[in-house]
């Protein structure tokens, strides 16, 4: 049972002084030494056994009663085993490559791992070996020389706000009623743009086909990301009959397709932010 008016603090060395100062006082003047004690436990809400620990303890100096490190002598009896840390440790330099969650699924699968996730990270982040991970730096992206070598391309959802046309036959639910696709030369940055009711890979071919006419060649690379518009058979087929090689960017990272990011962003604060149309036809015109 708690007893009431004490609260468990770690006092300083000063504000022991001073406790025991006062008890010696008490304890000459006005009380004996016991009834000081209790006085002066109440008074700095302390147990009455740590004040007659802090008396025995002191001897004249402040440095008696410097507090000692909290940490404890022994492990605790469920951290983590020696042959635990050891298989981190092992898996973590074999592989400098891995991140913490490759690291703890490896550990669960092949050596029965049984602890959290945050144990794990916390011990590595703890001892250091976490400079041993190689993380991954982003290189500085290269754009080419000469036109007509590389081009990006991508597709941006048209505000649903701005469609004041008829609902019929469209889906509420969808993203967009209208999509906005997007080429762009990454060395001379001209574009070409022409919007579609839908993102079909059919869609998809029409929109680079009407692309190549607008700039008059077939580039070398057309770099997108990994949407399905993309990655299917019919693009592949396509690229192969015009000639040009499909490169996809890394997952999650848009900063390789920056060029027509930055053209979609200026898009919507220059357009589609003050824009309204009724049909797709009159999208196109505008």
């Amino acid at each position: 049972m708690k007893r009431s008016g004490l609260v468990k603090t770690r006092k300083t060395a000063k504000d022991k002084q001073k406790a025991v100062e006062l008890v010696l006082e008490l304890s000459n003047t006005k009380y004996n030494l016991t009834e000081s004690v209790v006085f002066m436990s109440r008074k700095y809400k302390v147990c009455e056994r740590v004040m007659w620990r802090w008396l025995n303890r002191y001897n004249g100096t402040i440095e008696s009663l410097q507090n000692k490190s909290s940490k404890p002598l022994t492990a605790h009896p469920a951290s983590q085993t020696d042959d635990e840390k050891e298989h981190i440790k092992q898996l973590t330099e074999q592989n400098p490559t891995w991140g913490y969650t490759e690291i703890y699924g490896e550990l669960r699968t092949q050596f029965a791992y049984g602890r959290h996730y945050l144990t794990m990270y916390k011990w590595i982040r703890k001892n250091n070996i976490k400079d041993v991970i190689e993380y991954y730096k982003p290189k500085k992206y290269h754009t080419p020389e000469m036109f007509g070598q590389k081009m990006q391309l991508d597709v941006k959802y048209v505000p649903k706000e701005c469609y004041i046309g008829s609902m019929v036959g469209k889906k509420k639910r969808t993203k967009a009623y209208h999509y906005q696709f997007t080429m762009i030369d990454e060395t001379t940055r001209e574009c070409f743009v022409y919007p579609y009711d839908n993102k079909r890979k059919e869609t998809t071919v029409d929109f680079i086909k009407r692309a190549i006419v607008h700039f008059g060649y077939v580039p070398q690379y057309i770099q997108t990301d990994n949407g399905k518009e993309f990655v299917n058979r019919l693009f592949n087929d396509t690229a192969a009959d015009l000639k040009f090689i499909h490169k996809r960017i890394k997952v999650r990272t848009p900063r390789h397709n920056g060029k027509v990011e930055r053209k979609h962003r200026t898009d919507q604060e220059k357009f589609y932010n003050h824009l309204t149309y009724s049909t797709l036809d009159e999208l196109r015109v505008e």
